[in-house]
């Protein structure tokens, strides 16, 4: 026997020795100094609690899964946002208008119920599109006080999130005496995106990721307007006028995207692309990944957890309808009538980290991030 043990130490050395030398080798590379996001409530870290805003998640059960308490984000735990700075290694990004916020490695700017149009979500008193590119434009001239040389390169080197236009969307959606033209309207929205994108660049960013739509006319709210619209509107359908719109927004996206990618010299634009994937869950909520119910949301009251937000049912108790919440909130794809829970976030950000361009395009995450330590990378997903 002992000497068969023997037989094994050559291998089990050589082994340790690979792995030795691939940590090794991460630890050698240099890390992503800082993280700068922009957007609506699929990323928002708690601008809202911070702000003048009607809109907030700043009461039990938002952030009970994860924090323990609500933490100002739409969903139970963590966003898109957080499981990115989490692999990176690097600390959940506060709120630009956080008081005392340290933003040595990055802000995040996004603020829930915003959208690409200044129009929208201002009845809520959120933060514009337009104005986070405004406060982020006086955290670059900060960084740049400091040392322009060093910022040029740390900002060459950080990574620019932007996940925006579903509220856009709603509101169109909502409003039909205002509507222009639905050609216009897509327009208007990838126009913004553009100068959104631009102003990045000449900022000093060359990593930008951007996240496309998801299918915005299956969200609970969604499912309560149009079953309040539409005499034969059935548990499972969708409000396809939404989901038409978040399709042409997506293409216009991936247009726009290699546009860009050819006249601006060294930047690496990244477009993920949760609709498919969101949408094939959605249909077959598919129990081995954990989901059972892609139809409802987890904390609300009313048709589809949707008739009144996650908030108001538990602040605002009304005699119409009963609060609920779900035992679960992994089980169920959405949190709150317009946003998604983290287990939907997680597996959405594993298949962004790992999949093909049918998620990722030019590349996935992972490939984005090979040169840079990757300190805690994501599981592959069980399906993609």
């Amino acid at each position: 026997m002992a000497l068969e043990s023997t037989k094994f130490f050559p291998a089990a050395v050589l082994l340790i020795a690979i792995i030795a030398s691939l940590a090794s080798a991460q630890y050698n590379l240099p890390s992503v100094p800082a993280l700068f996001i922009l957007g609506d409530g699929t990323v928002d870290a708690g601008t809202n609690t911070y702000v003048n805003s009607t809109y907030q998640a700043s009461v039990s059960p938002y952030g009970e899964t994860f924090f323990g308490h609500a933490a100002g984000r739409f969903t139970n735990g963590r966003t898109l946002a957080d499981f990115l700075a989490q692999s990176l290694g690097l600390p959940l990004v506060p709120p630009f208008v956080q008081p005392l916020g340290d933003h040595r490695h990055g802000a995040n700017f996004a603020s829930a119920g915003s959208g690409l149009l200044d129009s929208t979500g201002t009845s809520r008193g959120v933060v514009s599109f337009k104005k986070q590119l405004q406060q982020l434009s006086s955290v670059m001239e900060v960084f740049k006080w400091r040392g322009k040389s060093n910022a040029e390169t740390m900002l060459s080197e950080s990574v620019f999130v932007i996940s925006t236009g579903a509220d856009d969307i709603a509101n169109y959606i909502s409003q039909p005496s205002m509507k222009i033209p639905e050609q216009q309207f897509v327009q208007s929205l990838i126009a913004t995106y553009k100068s959104g994108i631009e102003t990045l660049y000449n900022h000093g960013a060359r990593k930008i990721v951007v996240v496309e739509l998801g299918p915005v006319g299956c969200f609970p709210q969604s499912k309560l307007a149009a079953s309040r619209s539409s005499q034969g509107f059935r548990r499972f359908d969708c409000l396809e006028a939404a989901n038409t719109l978040a399709k042409d927004v997506n293409a216009g996206l991936d247009d726009l995207a290699k546009t860009l990618s050819s006249q601006l010299t060294g930047i690496q634009l990244i477009v993920l692309k949760p609709y498919d994937l969101l949408m094939s869950t959605i249909r077959v909520p598919r129990a081995s990944v954990g989901f059972v119910n892609s139809v409802d949301a987890c904390c609300g009251a009313g048709p589809f957890n949707a008739a009144e937000s996650c908030a108001d049912s538990y602040t605002q108790r009304t005699s119409e309808y009963q609060p609920f919440l779900c035992p679960n909130p992994a089980t169920y794809m959405f949190f709150d009538a317009a946003h998604f829970s983290e287990a939907a976030y997680l597996m959405m950000f594993k298949n962004f980290w790992h999949g093909d361009q049918s998620v990722a395009t030019p590349f996935n995450l992972k490939d984005l991030f090979a040169g840079n330590a990757v300190p805690f990378p994501p599981l592959p997903p069980r399906f993609t």
